[in-house]
């Protein structure tokens, strides 16, 4: 794992805080460049975010007044949300589409919960 992290290129990049509800509780990191491959498990998130809508298996368009709210204040429109296969085994369900967003992120409070898995943190990696 370490290894792929530093192959990849050192984006330039600034965190941020996006949420949906009625509480800013998720964090997440707005990097330079979208690698579609690549997700974020964010333990802060209340959603599965992800910025394209060509990975959804399912979607429903989202009413246009469903916003996230960045660390900086600026409200993102929600597009859409719906599924997304991430491996043969794992499915995401109700993922928000956030367009404007430059990364996948993966909530670990919606993960255990929908999957019913544990999540552990440790100084070098994560298992669930």
């Amino acid at each position: 794992m370490r290894a792929f992290f530093s192959s990849l290129e050192k984006p330039s990049g600034t965190c941020s805080l996006a949420y949906s509800g009625m509480l800013p509780i998720s964090f997440g990191f707005n990097v330079s460049k979208i690698i579609p491959s690549l997700w974020v498990l964010d333990s802060g998130a209340t959603d599965h975010m992800n910025p394209s809508s060509k990975f959804f298996s399912t979607y429903s368009p989202c009413p246009s007044n469903k916003k996230i709210a960045t660390a900086d204040e600026t409200l993102i429109t929600v597009a859409g949300i719906g599924n997304i296969h991430i491996n043969p085994f794992i499915t995401l369900k109700n993922v928000l589409h956030v367009p404007k967003l430059s990364t996948n992120l993966i909530s670990v409070q919606k993960l255990t919960n929908d999957i019913s898995c544990n999540v552990v943190f440790n100084n070098n990696c994560c298992v669930f």
